[in-house]
This record gives structure tokens, sequence and C-alpha cells, in this order.
């Protein structure tokens, strides 16, 4: 941060990250029993699993994608989310993307995992992040 911005109140957002909880129940019945175990830690029949959710990643439109790149902006988003999970546990992170190609692309070169269409919202696709302990 630019102290001297911030004393003149001069300062831009170049990204921005939200992170919530998040429950979710998994409906596709492709997700196979060993990533239930997975995800849920114990129980390879689990439907219902609490996560991490981001729900917004952004990257302000006068910053290049070279000066910050997504997979950076992403990786900030996690390391906050790994903070939080030393303290209260928890192994998913959860992303909402649109059924899009590239965005699938993106969040699969980062170790996400496509499980299913999203139950309330159309045209959206649910995508899981395992963390190790």
């Amino acid at each position: 941060m630019d102290f001297e911005k911030l004393q003149k109140r001069n300062l831009s957002i170049l990204a921005y990250f939200t992170l919530s909880l998040k429950s979710f129940k998994v409906h596709n019945k492709k997700v196979t029993s060993t990533l239930r175990k997975k995800m849920d830690g114990f129980n390879k029949k689990a439907i219902k699993f609490e996560s991490f959710l981001i729900g917004q990643l952004g990257r302000n439109d006068t910053i290049k994608s070279s000066e910050l790149p997504g997979k950076d902006l992403l990786n900030m988003a996690i390391s906050f989310i790994s903070r939080a999970q030393k303290i209260v546990g928890g192994r998913i992170v959860l992303i909402d993307c649109e059924n899009n190609d590239k965005l699938i692309k993106f969040y699969e070169e980062n170790d996400f995992i496509l499980i299913q269409e999203h139950s309330e919202k159309s045209n959206f696709v649910q995508m899981i992040r395992v963390l190790t302990i």
C-alpha cells in the first residue's frame, strides 16, 4: 500500500476479491465417492459440504493482466483462505462461475475441478479446489 497516496486520499483499487462461507450440495452423480470422501474428509456418500466461497475476483480495467495476472490474484485469495483454514478448519474452496470455456480453463489450470452446473443460477457452474491441511 502506498501510504503517501493514502494520506492524500488518492488511492486506486487495483484488484479485489470477496470471501465468505457457503454450504452447498452436490447433485451430480458423476462425482466419485473418492472425491466426495476427499471433500468431506470421512464420508464417501456425503452430498452436503461446507466451503470457503470466492464470490468475486476482479482486476481494475486500467491494470494489464501482465502486471497482475489472474493467477496471482487467485493465489492472494487462497492465501487468505489458508489462514482462515488453520483457525477454523475446512478443506474446500468453491467458485460459482459462468459456464464459459475460457473461465473454466483458467480455474482448471489453477487446480479447480468442475463438479456440476449451478442449481440456482442458469448458465453457471460450480468448481472446487480441495485444500491440503
